[in-house]
């Protein structure tokens, strides 16, 4: 049988044993939780498109001081803005940095859900009865997308301190198809164009079959970047080539037109050394 003291010292032993294992479960918590990275100066707002029938999330990064500030920033859209945000913001940040360009507003254009097959739908023009990339059943839906981005998305954008006189957009191999067909048909809704890697194979080369009067008949000037890698696959890289000529031999006069093929680079991994010099060209000019 027990005695008073020894069952005392018993429980306050036990005590500290619960007390110990309290404390070192409260710190596995706290040290071992995982958190969500969040991006400074970024902010996020959803938008239902009555063009596309879809909600797109639209992300947007500012200037660190935007908020003391009252200055107007160029804007940059971005396409594939759920995989690309954070590196765009990252490069834009660093140019800055370096004083290679100025401070800018970026606007990417993210899914959330389905961004795949709905890429395929928004910066496709037209079906590809040709399939070089397989079957994709969504795809068609660039005018109902670009509808969006210039009646849905730019009044909602006027809330925010932007020089509405340079406006960029950025895109890459769908994305890239996408900003050259809005050049072609649609050039006064940018004022700068970085199309990497287009897919301007697209259904047997359709976009050297536009007219080209609305690109003619541009009053303000166009800048364009536009940049494959050597390694790329030749249904890229040949259609660019030609197209490239296509253009340069029509001398447009307020159009800049800048063209580069980059040696040992992929598909992929020319989007980002691509946006670093088109950003740099744009801002030299």
């Amino acid at each position: 049988m027990c005695r008073p003291l020894e069952v005392t010292l018993y429980f306050l032993e036990m005590k500290k044993i619960i007390n110990l294992i309290t404390s070192v479960l409260l710190c596995a918590t706290v040290f071992g939780q995982i958190n969500d990275v969040s991006l400074k100066s970024t902010e996020e707002f959803a938008i239902a498109s009555k063009a596309v029938n879809d909600t797109f999330y639209i992300q947007i990064s500012l200037p660190n001081n935007y908020y003391n500030a009252d200055n107007q920033y160029p804007i940059i859209y971005l396409l594939d803005s759920d995989p690309s945000f954070g590196m765009v913001k990252g490069i834009t940040w660093w140019l800055n940095f370096g004083q290679l360009i100025p401070e800018v507003i970026i606007v990417g254009i993210a899914y959330k859900k389905g961004w795949w097959q709905k890429r395929s739908r928004d910066y496709t023009p037209t079906e590809d009865k040709a399939k070089n990339w397989g079957d994709w059943p969504l795809a068609g839906g660039a005018d109902n997308f670009i509808d969006f981005l210039s009646d849905e998305l730019n009044p909602k954008l006027r809330e925010y301190r932007i020089d509405w006189s340079d406006k960029t957009i950025i895109g890459v191999s769908f994305g890239g198809l996408l900003i050259t067909y809005t050049l072609l048909t649609r050039p006064e809704l940018f004022d700068n164009y970085i199309s990497i890697s287009p897919a301007l194979i697209w259904n047997n080369n359709y976009l050297l079959t536009l007219s080209l009067d609305n690109l003619q008949n541009k009053k303000s000037e166009s800048f364009v970047f536009t940049a494959v890698g050597e390694l790329d696959e030749e249904k890229i890289t040949e259609p660019w080539k030609s197209f490239n000529l296509y253009i340069r031999e029509k001398d447009f006069e307020n159009l800049v037109w800048n063209s580069v093929m980059y040696e040992n680079q992929t598909h992929v991994s020319v989007f980002p050394i691509a946006i670093s010099d088109g950003l740099r060209t744009l801002f030299k000019e």
